[in-house]
């Protein structure tokens, strides 16, 4: 995917739209699932760092190394300070490639944002840069710390959908599939809905309440 690719990612997040109640079971169990998962996204980081591995098709890519992620207010953006070429330090606000994460207000959107803060607020990450959006955010593959693909492991936590519109690698959409056929995250919900349905269903209905 070059550097031409023109991604229109939706620069705000919406407002709560209806949505599906957790399948039958018990409150509590339900805490404990969360819990559980944001416990092991914790435990999966605290290992011996290793040499970040590039994603596929990174050769001839931009890449900002050691960016220091110090904001994160959802689990598929956020903002960095980094040290440029030039020895210039540079702040970027970052959308991750690749993935959509859930919306705050619809299920599992709260623990998707809580997952990934867990794996990448106040740590240094490695960007490999796709492009940059109308907004003015870098769009990228993002390497953990600890050389991970942030992108794949949130897919694997069930805490994001693959941006089929954006990203046609198949080993996102193998790892959404996994994900989706064990009922994790987001996909212990009956009929989970589209992030970016979400979004155009809220703004239709911003359409039509101001006619």
């Amino acid at each position: 995917m070059g550097s031409c690719l023109s991604l229109c990612f939706p620069s705000e997040k919406p407002q709560q739209q209806a949505q599906h109640e957790p399948p039958a079971q018990s409150t509590l169990s339900y805490a404990a699932a969360v819990a559980q998962t944001a416990a092991q996204a914790v435990a999966d980081v605290i290992k011996t760092p290793q040499q970040p591995q590039p994603p596929p098709g990174a050769e001839g890519m931009r890449v900002i190394r050691n960016a220091y992620v110090f904001k994160m207010p959802d689990g598929d953006t956020f903002t960095c300070d980094y040290t440029d070429t030039n020895g210039e330090k540079q702040t970027a606000r970052v959308r991750i490639m690749a993935i959509d994460c859930p919306e705050t207000k619809q299920n599992f959107g709260k623990q998707a944002s809580e997952i990934g803060q867990q794996v990448l607020l106040r740590t240094n990450v490695t960007l490999y840069v796709h492009t940059t959006d109308r907004y003015g955010r870098v769009v990228a593959d993002v390497i953990t710390q600890d050389g991970r693909n942030y992108g794949e492991y949130m897919l694997q936590q069930g805490a994001a959908w693959h941006y089929k519109a954006y990203d046609k690698r198949q080993n996102l959409a193998d790892l959404e599939e996994q994900a989706k056929q064990a009922r994790v995250g987001l996909w212990s919900f009956p009929r989970p809905l589209e992030p970016w349905e979400y979004r155009r269903r809220k703004r239709q209905n911003n359409k039509n309440n101001n006619q």
